[in-house]
């Protein structure tokens, strides 16, 4: 969710008796207007340093920044804090845990970010959620500053596809790895299928398409997608459902065969391979 904007509405009168209405910006208590809403872990806005686990730049290091908000409510979702905050948001996860929201989720100033993203002395941010493209009415500040501290700051975001990314962040992201999600996911497909995002997303040459695949009933949903936004399979990565390593352990076979069969890109979820499902590494 954005923060907005409100105005006061102020009535004057003219020297000519006319009377004349000021709209005033003001900023609501405890709304900051260049601030970002994100998850929290151990009392902290969750920030962290640890390798990306998935997709072309797998294995790298990189500081990940967790956002808060999602347009979807994914049922095998693996940061369900950053969202799941109402019952029937917690009836659509399979955890089925309502997370308070003051307790996991807080508003950090963009210079604030800035300084905790440097102190990692790592020049390669990822910038995940919930759906970070929520927030990208600010997201282009906290970029750009960013790179006014090191202008080879490289920035990765990962987004579910549904929200279009404007001119301004599509100009200033290095790296875009979009997943849309399948009817696997639990959300209907006019929830999690947005042509004009998608139809953006496959224009943009440094955007990946990564798929989450739990059986072969998913490939013919898949190669429909990519055959009507024409993605080509170069562009596209396979990768196995699942929370736990065992799990992954499970499907990671059939999605590498199935990879090889279709000439796409597999890839394994090394995160959950060395650490399961703990956050903030």
């Amino acid at each position: 969710m954005e923060t907005k904007t409100f105005y006061l509405i102020v009535k004057t009168k003219t020297n000519e008796g006319k009377w004349k209405k000021q709209f005033i910006p003001i900023t609501p208590i405890g709304v900051e207007k260049e601030a970002l809403k994100m998850t929290v872990l151990n009392g902290q806005p969750e920030i962290f340093h640890s390798i990306q686990g998935e997709g072309r730049n797998l294995g790298q290091d990189v500081v990940f920044c967790r956002l808060s908000e999602c347009s979807l409510a994914c049922s095998w979702c693996d940061s369900p804090q950053s969202w799941c905050y109402t019952q029937s948001k917690a009836n659509q996860h399979e955890d089925g845990v309502v997370y308070d929201r003051a307790e996991n989720q807080t508003q950090v100033s963009i210079d604030s970010l800035v300084e905790s993203v440097k102190s990692y002395d790592e020049p390669h941010i990822v910038i995940t959620g919930g759906e970070p493209l929520l927030q990208q009415r600010v997201l282009p500040a906290f970029i750009k500053k960013l790179r006014n501290e090191n202008p080879d700051f490289y920035v990765e975001i990962e987004t579910n596809g549904t929200i279009r990314p404007n001119d301004e962040m599509a100009e200033l992201v290095n790296q875009w790895n979009v997943s849309p999600k399948l009817s696997n996911s639990g959300d209907s497909e006019r929830r999690r299928i947005k042509a004009k995002a998608l139809q953006k997303f496959t224009e943009l040459p440094n955007a990946d398409f990564k798929f989450v695949v739990s059986s072969e009933q998913d490939v013919e949903e898949i190669l429909t997608l990519l055959d009507e936004y024409e993605v080509p399979a170069d562009r596209v990565f396979l990768m196995p459902l699942g929370r736990t390593r065992e799990e992954l352990a499970e499907t990671e076979p059939l999605v590498k065969e199935l990879a090889q069969t279709l000439n796409m890109n597999f890839s394994t979820r090394e995160h959950i391979n060395r650490w399961g499902d703990k956050r903030g590494v």
